[in-house]
């Protein structure tokens, strides 16, 4: 059975009172969206995962999946 994981990571850390998107704030020098990301990939229950985030943010998370190397990433569209 194939499943699904539909990340939203479309806020603007507006709460954080960050200039940048909460998606991309960095924890350790990792943003949020690839920490999220690595854990639940590591997940033998999903094949796949989409994740929704901001039009401005999706080339930004596409370079960090592929700099991360998060294999089960099926799409990043704007939400």
């Amino acid at each position: 059975m194939k499943t699904q994981a539909i990340v939203v990571a479309a806020g603007k850390g507006l709460r954080l009172k960050s200039k940048t998107s909460k998606a991309l704030v960095e924890i350790s020098r990792i943003p949020i969206i690839i920490l999220t990301l690595k854990a639940i990939s590591q997940s033998n229950l999903l094949s796949s995962i989409i994740v929704v985030c901001r039009r401005q943010d999706i080339a930004r998370i596409n370079k960090l999946v592929s700099k991360f190397k998060i294999a089960k990433i099926k799409l990043i569209v704007a939400g």
